[in-house]
């Protein structure tokens, strides 16, 4: 799929706005084949993979960051973040540049595979974990259709403690986290 620009997702925002409330578009993204989703509401621009600039102490998925014409925003490695290897960057990944508060975010994945209007009373919550893993924390609900199964994720969660590990102002010998203890979230399910 191409990049869409921030015309085309203001306008995607536009035509939700007028619809159905009980649909939510969804943009739907590849990591490692799962599928994925973010609200479309979210999404302020989706870009071609581009290098990014490396930063000290940043936690491992935390790729960097890059300057988007005049805004420095840091890249998210979600395979990394889900506890997986580092993406090996291709010209076939994109960033999905999201809207997380006050500031902008990256998130690296594989591909974009879809855009989809989602009915909220078809959003499943996401299931108890007895082993609570990492990745079970930023998914806010599944959506089933046709025998797929597609993990949406909160975005303020996998966009969380982003910048907090940076500890280059600390004295030497001054206790740190480790990444692991960072790499919660601190806030539950949305």
């Amino acid at each position: 799929m191409a990049s869409l620009s921030k015309e085309d997702i203001a306008t995607l925002r536009t035509e939700i706005v007028i619809a159905d409330a009980s649909v939510e578009q969804y943009i739907i993204f590849t990591i490692n084949e799962q599928e994925y989703g973010v609200s479309v509401m979210a999404v302020r621009e989706i870009r071609g993979w581009t290098p990014e600039n490396k930063l000290p102490n940043l936690p491992p998925y935390v790729r960097g960051v890059i300057n988007l014409r005049g805004t420095v925003i840091p890249i998210i490695d979600l395979r990394t973040r889900f506890g997986g290897s580092t993406t090996e960057t291709t010209k076939t990944h994109v960033v999905i540049v999201m809207q997380v508060g006050d500031s902008l975010k990256g998130v690296l994945v594989d591909a974009i595979s879809d855009i989809l209007p989602i009915p909220r009373d078809q959003i499943k919550p996401a299931p108890e974990m007895d082993g609570d893993t990492l990745e079970a924390h930023y998914v806010s609900g599944l959506y089933t259709p046709e025998g797929r199964i597609i993990a949406l994720l909160g975005v303020a969660d996998i966009c969380s403690t982003v910048l907090h590990p940076v500890h280059a102002l600390e004295a030497p010998g001054e206790d740190r986290p480790s990444a692991g203890a960072l790499a919660a979230p601190s806030r539950g399910l949305n």
